[in-house]
């Protein structure tokens, strides 16, 4: 007689749970909103040079993720770098805006150094004390191991300053694993993702699983963002299902990858 599988036990915790949306115009964010029906973190235009082209747009911006009523647990800043000159162009507004959404955090990615990389990092750290003196939105600085980075995860953690973790973006899950065990009541937000030796941002896997437990027992009370590449996003709303399941205590079964709508950018959805 086969034995009962035995249900794990739940894993208490205040954990959200949401995904990238992002977008490169208004009339894209207004085509692809209506699918959404999860928390989200609200991407902003990557480049600075696409940010500038809606940087008027902000309050519309507001007006249409309200509208939709989702909940945006973070923004993602463009790509600009706090130490530049023209920094508040975009760093304000950014700030502006998750404050209007109700957003408890940003995130911000590490420029890589053009010039000397220690005070190129000593200005992006004067820029970003000044900004977060002036707003109560966290302003988190996601993982990058790139060499000419002018923040890499060591030396966040060693300023103590806000972490974003993504996943995908560090190829050694035991110093994933250390870095949540050591410094995850300073990170707000992980961005939840697998890799392979070719591509970032696939599928949840068995480890993001590991991951998603570890917080759960530390008592962390962030937020978990799936980040997948387009042609993946018809995974999303399935695999929040699943952790919402594996959160409860549900056995879950992790699906295999796959590629099926690569090539067909009209399957690029949340569908």
């Amino acid at each position: 007689m086969r034995r009962r599988r035995q249900k794990q036990k739940s894993l208490k915790t205040d954990i959200r749970l949401g995904a990238r949306l992002g977008f490169s115009n208004l009339a894209e964010l207004e085509n692809i909103i209506s699918e959404v029906d999860f928390s989200v973190e609200l991407a902003l235009p990557h480049l600075t040079s696409d940010f500038a082209r809606v940087a008027d747009r902000i309050p519309d911006i507001r007006d249409t993720v309200k509208a939709a009523g989702i909940e945006v647990l973070s923004v993602h800043a463009p790509q600009g770098d706090l130490a530049a000159e023209d920094y508040r162009t975009w760093a304000e507004p950014t700030l502006w805006l998750a404050k209007q959404l109700g957003a408890k955090s940003v995130t911000l990615h590490p420029p890589n150094a053009r010039k000397q990389r220690t005070i190129h990092q000593a200005t992006f750290m004067r820029h970003l004390r000044e900004l977060q003196q002036k707003s109560r939105i966290v302003i988190a600085v996601e993982t990058f191991l790139g060499k000419r980075r002018v923040l890499h995860p060591n030396e966040v953690v060693g300023l103590n300053i806000p972490m974003v973790l993504d996943t995908s973006h560090i190829h050694d899950q035991e110093y994933i694993l250390t870095l949540l065990r050591e410094y995850c009541q300073n990170i707000p937000t992980v961005h939840l993702s697998s890799w392979n030796e070719k591509e970032q941002h696939l599928p949840i896997d068995r480890f993001c699983l590991r991951v998603v437990r570890l917080l759960a027992r530390s008592s962390w009370c962030g937020s978990i963002i799936l980040e997948y590449l387009p042609w993946h996003r018809y995974r999303v709303k399935d695999d929040l299902l699943l952790l919402r399941k594996f959160l409860a205590g549900e056995q879950v079964t992790v699906l295999p990858r796959d590629d099926r709508y690569r090539h067909d950018p009209s399957r690029w959805r949340f569908a």
